[in-house]
């Protein structure tokens, strides 16, 4: 059975916002899955300073990674991020398919394999960022049954992505960056230990 997942894209100003999010999380999080638009080589430096400030681990994911309880994975600079159907976790699986939105990774590809394999037990946030990736695909989470959050214009630095998600009527509920992990904390996603999962 699959606990429930939350997934995240940003882009311009996304590393901040993430740091500002994450860091407010205790040790037991639901699986956590991020497409953050950067560089390549950058995404692992992202991961690894995200590390050492949050008491959970956070990893640029690889081929084959499970989607565990208390990990985070953000995919590859230069690579999508897909989720997989797999026993007794799922797992994620990267590819270098062509770019969307002129970007790799897209988060759409992410979202769109997230809406297949989780349904109503994902939640979708979308943060700052140029653009408009990720809002087709938090439509199609939101048809499948997620919980959607986007990060207010005000606290954005760039309201590109989070507005064209908004636009699409992919969101349920707009809030400012500091208030994005407390709406999350009210949602029924959080394992009681990191071995836990939460059923649905």
């Amino acid at each position: 059975m699959n606990s429930h997942i939350l997934t995240i894209a940003s882009s311009t100003g996304g590393p901040e916002a993430l740091r500002a999010l994450l860091s407010q999380f205790g040790e037991n999080i639901p699986p956590i899955l991020i497409v953050q638009h950067m560089p390549v080589g950058f995404t692992k430096m992202l991961a690894n300073g995200l590390n050492k400030v949050v008491p959970f681990e956070v990893k640029e994911a690889c081929h084959g990674d499970e989607i565990l309880p208390g990990r985070v994975l953000i995919a590859p600079a230069g690579y999508h991020m897909e989720v997989a159907q797999a026993f007794p976790f799922n797992i994620v699986i990267l590819h270098k398919a062509d770019p969307q939105h002129g970007v790799r990774p897209a988060a759409d590809y992410l979202f769109n394999s997230v809406a297949k394999h989780y349904g109503k037990k994902a939640i979708g946030v979308i943060l700052t960022g140029m653009g408009k990736d990720g809002a087709k695909g938090l439509e199609i989470m939101k048809r499948n049954g997620s919980f959607n959050i986007a990060q207010d214009e005000a606290t954005s630095i760039v309201y590109g992505m989070p507005k064209a998600a908004v636009d699409l009527g992919a969101i349920d509920v707009i809030l400012p960056l500091n208030k994005i992990a407390q709406k999350l904390k009210t949602l029924r996603i959080w394992p009681e230990r990191k071995d836990a999962l939460v059923l649905g």
